[in-house]
């Protein structure tokens, strides 16, 4: 599915059943089913291994909690500007991921609070708008990409007042009660534009009875947060930091080894061994950078092709003939080219005091 920045599109976003893993069978037992049947369930395991699940992960619940009280506190009426809060983080962290599932949470609350409408249905409320932010946004381009968020018609001949105009009105009509602006760190607001459409963003907010939630990449060092317009902001938004996760100390491995038993055990697979990963933990981390998103691509690509190739368990071979993305390959050529130099040093040192040693025998 692709990603929901139109109302009909987040609408069944939003509505799709939570994914529900497959049954799962021992190799014998998938053997015995029907040709049909085999296939079938390969489908529905190599669906379920794209499938969106959220980990209830430390990061989403300090989210959670930031998102539930600022909404509270945003239903007061209030003249004042309301509590903004912000997602930040390196890519493949999973702030996309996050952000929507607190919407989609958002979205079901706010329709579960409302009266039953007789046809079971109302096309009056859309809790959540949810907007990406173009690259080198202009006001324009920003109230478009917004508008597009409303299913909202416009052509080329609009002007940005008119459009701003259109959305707020919408929203209001929509009871839109959160709007989630993802890819913020595309305002360049040191360039005259990027401060234009920073503006424009900022005075839409302020016309809206609804709490905003941005996402970006390393926010706190972007132009946006940095630059002289962050003081018209940063005193309104509240800013969550998503880290990768580190490997230093035995509590940080045992929150990396649990983590990786989570995601194994999303792999349904007939022959692999439970819990097997987990002894490949540092492995793991050093080939991902303790980024979550990037373990689940990992495992989940490696899982696919042992369910296309019929050996139906991952193992450390077939991870190593398993690619990550460019980041997570990037950082560890670094990290290897960092320690590089001090395993040469040790070396070379090691063979002085032998060569010393050797001398002073003879």
């Amino acid at each position: 599915m692709a990603v929901p920045v139109t109302l009909q599109a987040w609408q069944a976003w939003a509505n799709r059943p939570d994914p529900v893993p497959p049954v799962r069978l021992s190799a014998a037992a998938r053997q015995a089913l029907p040709s049909a049947a085999q296939l079938a369930y390969d489908a529905q395991r190599l669906a379920w291994l794209s499938a969106d699940v959220v980990f209830d992960t430390d990061d989403v619940k300090a989210l959670t909690r930031m998102v539930r009280v600022a909404t509270v506190r945003n239903r007061v009426d209030s003249v004042t500007a309301r509590r903004a809060i912000a997602l930040s983080g390196a890519s493949t962290l999973g702030k996309s991921t996050a952000v929507l599932h607190l919407g989609r949470r958002h979205d079901r609350a706010v329709r579960a609070r409302q009266p039953a409408h007789p046809h079971g249905r109302d096309d009056a409320l859309h809790p959540v708008v949810y907007v990406v932010v173009p690259a080198a946004a202009t006001p324009k381009m920003l109230m478009h990409a917004i508008c597009q968020g409303l299913d909202l018609p416009w052509t080329t001949h609009a002007t940005t007042q008119f459009l701003t105009d259109a959305a707020i009105d919408t929203m209001t009509a929509l009871r839109t009660s959160m709007v989630i602006v993802d890819e913020i760190h595309n305002l360049r607001t040191n360039r005259q534009v990027g401060a234009e459409a920073a503006t424009a963003l900022k005075l839409f907010a302020e016309r809206l009875d609804a709490t905003f939630v941005y996402a970006g990449i390393d926010l706190p060092r972007s132009e946006l947060f940095t630059g002289e317009f962050s003081r018209q902001i940063t005193g309104r938004i509240v800013v969550h930091q998503m880290l990768p996760y580190t490997f230093a100390t035995r509590t940080q491995q045992g929150v990396w080894v649990d983590l990786v038993a989570s995601c194994e055990d999303l792999l349904v697979l007939t022959r692999h061994p439970a819990r097997s990963l987990t002894a490949h933990a540092g492995y793991l981390f050093d080939r991902t950078g303790g980024s979550l998103g990037t373990l689940r691509a990992l495992l989940a690509d490696a899982a696919t092709e042992a369910i296309l190739t019929h050996t139906e368990r991952v193992t450390r071979n077939l991870l190593d003939a398993t690619p990550t993305d460019r980041q997570a390959d990037d950082l560890r050529t670094a990290r290897d080219a960092a320690a590089l130099p001090a395993s040469v040093a040790r070396r070379r040192g090691s063979g002085r005091a032998s060569g010393a040693g050797g001398g002073s025998g003879g």
